[in-house]
């Protein structure tokens, strides 16, 4: 059944109405756009919690495959409910628009993460495999073929559980074959889709054994493959990129990736009984046992604010964390994502040494930056000047951001040394003012701290300049130059740390040369008298 209306003007709801779609869903913000669908959050008045509305747009609505895909979705989605599946809860038609609510996610997917850092830990595989696993095995239990497994459709939720999504192209096992081209992502298909022919477990098998390759070896198996390599050859050995990968987990990718279906496992519960254990393989030549000590488990993210000492940072430390936290926010730039506040309290060091920040959802003109914590915030928002525009909102990430530093790299000891009265409770005020002050501007690191180099002390303070237009214009302008401190520092091997205080002058140094020579002249004299005696 085709949507009732045949030309439906874009949705665009006033999200300041009561008006609540279906009778129960009030809208709340939009989170996301896609091709074919809008995703709003919205509060689900009769359960009492916050949901993810997806709405299928106009121009969609009105081809019969994209529609088809959306009630399939719905379909599925009401039949599922496992841990590790996102759920959906209704589908309905508000208005002549088709939509679904559904369980409201916040994270970031696999894609993100890659993005991030193009490899897992062996560590944050482990629960990725294990749960994604789990979850085809329920869906392949209900009869269903998932039929586009990638990172994009996997999520992380804030608890640290991973959830499969976009059931828009599955396939209930045995329905008639559809007359087309084959959808899907190509670099995840498997040779059967690629040929044409109707997916089934083994495609999904596949396209695990897929994503789980590109979260080992930093990138997708078949890159630079032709089809009919595809179809033909055997995969590339993920061992051969990552040699610390168990035995076991190579031989498992590889067969899940094997060209002929019956070449790969019969179904999900048998890779899931290869499971073993994700520590790192022994190396090729056998070294003595260390001694057997228990391993704590990983610690929780932790705020930077919990990292600051008295004593200065390490300057490695402070490139990495200035590395990380500019690649995590060129990556929410980009995918137009806003985020909070910076400031160390909301700057997170993951267990695995990535800063987390959490995002808003897209950018759009009802956001704003407000004045969260006084000591961190760009002197154009103290001024009246909220900055809107991405440009600006970059130079004023750029002005915190290199504040942040700033005070890690002189510790807090010699940080309040510079801010007499001001990094004091109750003194918001006081900050507010010395930010919004043109005339004020923080010493340079390098004559605070000698041996800091002179370009990274150079770059905060292009970073710190009250005029935003001085500042640098871009994350990756920021980032290039980190990057090229660090590779520098690495082979000058200028790894001195900052922390430790540089040796006081040896003052006194010329009078014990003196005093030696002194000593001397008085020894030859006595000797000159002695023998002048015994004559």
């Amino acid at each position: 059944m085709m949507p009732a209306h045949t030309d439906l003007p874009a949705w665009k709801p006033d999200l300041r109405s009561s008006v609540l779609v279906g009778g129960r869903f009030q809208l709340l913000d939009e989170v996301g756009q896609g091709a074919t669908s809008v995703v709003y959050k919205a509060r689900d008045t009769a359960a009492n919690r916050v949901v993810a509305l997806k709405v299928l747009k106009g121009s969609a609505a009105q081809h019969p495959r994209l529609y088809e895909g959306f009630r399939r979705e719905a379909e599925v989605g009401e039949r599922i409910v496992h841990p590790n599946v996102i759920r959906i809860y209704q589908a309905g038609v508000h208005e002549g628009w088709f939509y679904l609510a559904m369980e409201y996610l916040s994270g970031r997917t696999l894609a993100e993460m890659l993005a991030m850092s193009p490899m897992l830990a062996l560590a944050e595989c482990e629960p990725l495999f294990g749960q994604l696993l789990a979850a085809l095995d329920c869906i392949h239990g209900h009869g269903i073929v998932h039929r586009d497994v990638k990172p994009s459709n996997i999520m992380m939720t804030q608890d640290g559980a991973w959830k499969l999504m976009d059931f828009g192209i599955s396939r209930q096992l045995g329905a008639e074959a559809t007359v087309g081209p084959s959808l899907g992502t190509p670099e995840y298909m498997s040779p059967e889709q690629l040929m044409g022919k109707a997916a089934g477990p083994a495609s999904d098998i596949y396209a695990a054994g897929a994503v789980f390759y590109e979260a080992l070896a930093g990138q997708v198996p078949f890159r630079t493959w032709q089809p009919v390599q595809r179809c033909t050859q055997p995969p590339p050995r993920v061992i051969d990129s990552r040699p610390e990968v168990p035995p076991w987990l190579d031989q498992m990718i590889a067969r899940a990736l094997a060209p002929n279906p019956a070449g790969r496992y019969p179904d999900v519960a048998s890779m899931i009984r290869e499971i073993g254990s994700f520590a790192p393989a022994a190396p090729a030549r056998p070294a003595p046992p260390p001694p057997v000590v228990p391993v704590p488990p990983p610690p929780n993210s932790q705020s930077l604010a919990s990292l600051l000492k008295d004593e200065p940072a390490d300057l490695k430390d402070v490139l990495a964390l200035m590395a990380e936290a500019l690649m995590r926010l060129q990556f929410l730039a980009s995918s137009g994502e806003s985020h909070e506040p910076l400031t160390p309290h909301t700057l997170r060091l993951s267990a695995f040494g990535r800063i987390e920040i959490s995002a808003h959802g897209p950018t759009g003109e009802r956001d704003t930056l407000m004045v969260s914590s006084p000591k961190y915030t760009p002197p154009e928002l103290l001024r009246g000047h909220a900055p809107s525009a991405p440009s600006a909102r970059v130079q004023a990430d750029l002005y915190v951001l290199g504040f942040v530093m700033y005070e890690f790299l002189l510790g807090r000891t010699r940080f309040r040394g510079e801010f007499p009265n001001l990094d004091e409770r109750g003194t918001d005020l006081g900050w507010m003012e010395w930010h919004s002050d043109t005339g004020r501007k923080p010493r340079p690191a390098a004559d605070l701290l000698p041996g800091i180099p002179a370009a990274l002390s150079q770059l905060m303070e292009r970073m710190l300049v009250k005029d935003p237009a001085r500042r640098c214009a871009t994350y990756e302008e920021a980032l290039a130059a980190i990057q090229d401190l660090t590779n520098r520092t690495r082979q000058t091997q200028q790894v001195r740390l900052p922390g430790a205080s540089p040796a006081p002058p040896r003052q006194g140094g010329l009078n014990t040369v003196a005093a030696a020579v002194a000593v001397a002249v008085i020894l030859i004299c006595l000797v000159a008298l002695a023998i002048r005696l015994l004559r």
